[in-house]
């Protein structure tokens, strides 16, 4: 086999790994809301409780971009994904309509919600 044979096998498997398609199996949750009304209470408790907790309205600090989150709490399918090495598992909600991915670390807030339900990402450990 030449050299030049040598290097277009190397390209085709190069690239059949680079297409490779990565599946990732959904999992169906049950909503925040279902959750809430399944233990007699509503979201707007929630919302009030962090109101008169004296959760603080956090401002962006000046001269960082600014990332708009919108909530949809009746979102139901969920997939797991690794992030970092070694990895650390999360479990996540897919949104088509955008290319972001969040995860909460473990500087999160101890008056967001995400942190007290879901895994913190310490990038000490990867």
């Amino acid at each position: 086999m030449t050299r030049l044979e040598k290097l277009c096998v190397f390209a085709a498997l190069l690239i059949t790994q680079c297409a490779a398609v990565i599946r990732v199996p959904l999992h169906k949750t049950r909503s925040l809301r279902r959750l809430m009304s399944d233990n007699g209470r509503s979201l707007e408790e929630l919302r009030a409780l962090a109101v008169t907790s004296g959760a603080p309205d956090v401002a962006p600090s000046p001269g960082l971009p600014v990332e708009r989150l919108t909530n949809f709490m009746d979102a139901q399918y969920y997939g797991v994904i690794s992030v970092g090495t070694p990895p650390q598992d999360f479990s996540v909600l897919f949104d088509t309509g955008s290319s972001n991915l969040w995860v909460p670390s473990i500087h999160c807030s101890f008056f967001d919600l995400a942190c007290w339900i879901h895994r913190r990402y310490n990038s000490k450990k990867s």
